[in-house]
């Protein structure tokens, strides 16, 4: 788990592995196909402000969101699973 640095102990924050290795292949994906945040976000549904957090790790999403992403980026599920993302 990485640490998020700036927050008062009793409001100490994590980001799991697994959830900063799906974001930051989003992200990728998304730049690569030239999307905005917002554009992202209104293919599937969510606030802009949900894709900033799923791309950076802090936001869970249910399986059918990630399903959702992962059809509007033109990838599959486990692409955006795997550690050195889609092409590694």
């Amino acid at each position: 788990m990485i640490e998020l640095a700036n927050h008062p102990p009793w409001k100490e924050r994590t980001i799991e592995p697994i959830y900063a290795t799906i974001g930051q292949n989003i992200c990728k994906e998304r730049k690569e196909l030239g999307f905005t945040q917002a554009e992202l976000a209104s293919e599937v549904g969510l606030t802009r402000a949900s894709i900033v957090n799923i791309e950076a790790g802090r936001q869970r999403m249910l399986i059918h969101t990630l399903c959702q992403i992962a059809e509007a980026l033109g990838v599959g599920v486990i692409h955006l699973m795997m550690k050195g993302g889609p092409h590694a």
